[in-house]
């Protein structure tokens, strides 16, 4: 009888181990899942919150090269030379970049996170990669908004302190 019990007594606490086991899987796929979801959200969040910053940056570009294109095109007889190229050549900047932006909007709009990690990284990489391409661009106008106060008189009438002091 002792034998009969022990085996008894060693099935139930075989089958409590079972039962804890199956239990502890449970909690951890739901633990894994809670986790995932999170992460997900998380994503998103920052995604959404990137994709309102463009939106953001292409309103105001569209608006200060619509802003620029009026003084452009009501001073074409008027400025000088200079004023004209600088003018232009912000306008023209301006517009690539918003170009750009709206490119790297449609980017993020097809990141899925249902994908594979390797093609996620990827569309990632190549939107951080033009982010800084786009931000290596837009410093080329900085030159430009200096330039636009010059006149052939002042490059004439005094070349050396003009060209030291620009």
């Amino acid at each position: 009888m002792e034998d009969a019990q022990l085996k008894d007594i060693l099935e139930s606490y075989n089958q409590k181990l079972e039962q804890a086991q199956v239990l502890n899987m449970q909690s951890w796929v739901l633990n894994l899942q809670c986790f995932e979801s999170l992460q997900k959200d998380k994503a998103q969040k920052k995604l959404k919150s990137l994709i309102n910053f463009k939106l953001i940056a292409v309103a105001l570009g569209v608006l200060w090269v619509m802003f620029l294109s009026y003084i452009f095109y009501f001073s074409l007889g008027k400025a000088s030379i200079f004023f004209l190229v600088s003018c232009g050549a912000i306008i023209l900047i301006t517009s690539i970049a918003i170009i750009v932006y709206i490119h790297q909007i449609y980017l993020i709009g097809k990141i899925n996170n249902s994908e594979d990690v390797i093609s996620a990284q990827e569309r990632i990489i190549y939107l951080k990669l033009s982010t800084v391409n786009i931000t290596r661009i837009l410093f080329l106008q900085a030159p430009f908004y200096c330039t636009f106060w010059w006149t052939t008189k002042m490059i004439v009438d005094s070349p050396s302190s003009f060209w030291l002091i620009s």
